[in-house]
């Protein structure tokens, strides 16, 4: 008795092969209806549609059917098959373009949640730096007020009478005799000098002049500074005791010569100042201990 293997290389082997993978190639390839109009070289036709009214399927003849390809199967099975294959409802342009380009629903959210993520980063660099900006460059109206007041503060208190530099008060400036830095070939870091605060409409601004003894005889300018911007208006007043009314009271100037070399009690500053478009009011009292 002949082996499997014998039977196969033998022509009944063979043709038993070829008609039972053409049977299971007729079942496995078939065409959608409507597609195989278009299909070419298929070794069979589809089935006949009843209700269309065409003929039933009928089988090629015998001297026009291909032989069977091996290859060709093995090929359809693993998905190889060319556009001219019996699966051209599988293998059409439009379908692989599809699953090529095409993008999952979930592909789309990582997408869109990785563009959030970096346009939130971006943003918040952004922000930072802009408010760090605004920061720097705007004016520090807090910090200059706060020199303005610490000095003023420190000069009075150290204010003395002094006969050649007498203390001349109005309503937006005043002079006084104090401590102040002087030139160090004079041999000592700080000597008697002559301070003002006066008030400048034009740049809305309050400044300090300082003259040391030999500026002021030699008549030579003195240094000066701005101390406080962007105000908008500022008044000073000077508290002494009344020996006509015998009670103290609060004076819109202070004249040398009718109050005689004398210097005030205290001295009561009011200004008004903006800031980032806001109006600030501030008002101050600074005692002098040497005055009378």
């Amino acid at each position: 008795m002949a082996s499997p293997q014998q039977d196969l290389k033998s022509g009944m082997g063979k043709r038993y092969l070829n008609e039972a993978s053409r049977s299971f190639y007729k079942v496995l390839a078939r065409p959608h209806p409507e597609q195989a109009k278009r299909v070419e070289g298929l070794p069979f036709s589809p089935e006949a549609n009843p209700s269309s009214g065409d003929s039933p399927r009928t089988n090629p003849p015998e001297a026009e059917r291909k032989p069977f390809d091996s290859a060709h199967f093995m090929g359809f099975a693993q998905g190889e098959g060319s556009e001219n294959s019996a699966t051209p409802h599988l293998n059409h342009p439009s379908r692989r373009i599809l699953s090529l380009t095409g993008f999952t629903l979930i592909e789309l959210l990582m997408a869109i949640s990785l563009i959030a993520v970096v346009g939130l980063a971006v943003y918040g660099n952004f922000s930072s730096g802009f408010a760090m900006m605004k920061r720097v460059t705007r004016p520090a109206s807090e910090e200059n007020l706060a020199v303005f007041l610490e000095k003023l503060t420190r000069e009075l208190q150290n204010s003395f009478p002094y006969a050649d530099i007498p203390f001349d008060g109005e309503n937006e400036k005043f002079t006084f005799a104090t401590t102040v830095l002087t030139k160090p070939e004079l041999g000592f870091d700080q000597g008697i000098g002559r301070v003002g605060y006066f008030y400048d409409d034009s740049s809305a601004t309050i400044k300090r002049r300082q003259e040391n003894v030999n500026q002021i005889y030699e008549e030579e300018p003195g240094l000066i500074t701005s101390l406080l911007t962007h105000v908008s208006s500022f008044s000073v007043q000077y508290y002494s005791f009344g020996e006509t009314e015998s009670k103290y009271r609060w004076e819109e100037v202070w004249d040398p010569v009718i109050q005689k070399g004398k210097i005030p009690l205290a001295v009561r500053i009011e200004l008004t100042f903006y800031d980032q478009g806001k109006e600030y009011r501030l008002s101050r009292t600074f005692a002098i201990p040497m005055g009378e």
